[in-house]
């Protein structure tokens, strides 16, 4: 499967900022439930992430990555989706520049209609 995201600086009422950053990528499946997912980010970073499906839930890591000169060198990262309470969530935890790993970024998205 090949995607496409792209997210937005927000404030305190929700409105849109700015945009932050977008990427592209390709998941495979292997197996039935390992995952391999290959991401080029718009702020120079490309990524190699894998993972395990378990059931409603998936969570990845990152296998190898690449910044551009210009980059942050991200050290450590990993990515969580899952079914929440009926919503479909998602948790970017990060190290970047020789910090900790820590939250960095995390949405939900409500099922609309039927």
């Amino acid at each position: 499967m090949n995607y496409y995201s792209r997210t937005w600086v927000i404030d305190e009422n929700k409105d849109i900022v700015k945009p932050f950053e977008s990427e592209t990528g390709f998941w495979r499946v292997r197996d039935k439930k390992i995952v391999e997912v290959v991401v080029a980010q718009s702020d120079g970073i490309s990524q190699g992430w894998v993972g395990v499906l378990d059931g409603a839930k998936m969570q990845l890591v990152i296998d190898s990555g690449y910044s551009t000169p210009s980059a942050n060198i991200i050290d450590q990262g990993q990515r969580l989706y899952g079914n929440v309470e009926g919503e479909l969530f998602y948790a970017y935890d990060m190290a970047m520049n020789g910090q900790e790993l820590q939250a960095y970024m995390w949405s939900s998205l409500a099922r609309q209609g039927n």
